[in-house]
C-alpha cells in the first residue's frame, strides 16, 4: 500500500520537480545597441528578429517592473 501510495505521490510531483529548471518568461522590453554611437536604445523583438542581431547587440531591460531574472538563457 506505501508503494503505491509513494508511486502516486512521485508521478505529482515530477513535472513540478523536473520542469522548474525551464521556467522562462520573455521579457517585455529590450534595448539594442546602436551600431553607429554604440549607446543602448529601446528596440522591439521585432527589430531583433529583422535584424538578426547577436546576443551581445541587444539586452533586456532589467529595471522593468516585469522582469523576470530566467534561469535558463
Amino acid at each position: 500500500m506505501l508503494v503505491i501510495i509513494f508511486i502516486l505521490l512521485e508521478n505529482q510531483l515530477d513535472p513540478l520537480l523536473l520542469g522548474i529548471g525551464f521556467l522562462e518568461r520573455e521579457p517585455r522590453r529590450f534595448e539594442c545597441r546602436d551600431q553607429t554611437s554604440n549607446e543602448w536604445r529601446p528596440c522591439s523583438k521585432e527589430e531583433i528578429c529583422g535584424r538578426h542581431l547577436s546576443k551581445d547587440q541587444y539586452k533586456p531591460v532589467k529595471d522593468d517592473d516585469e522582469y523576470f531574472d530566467n534561469w535558463v538563457e
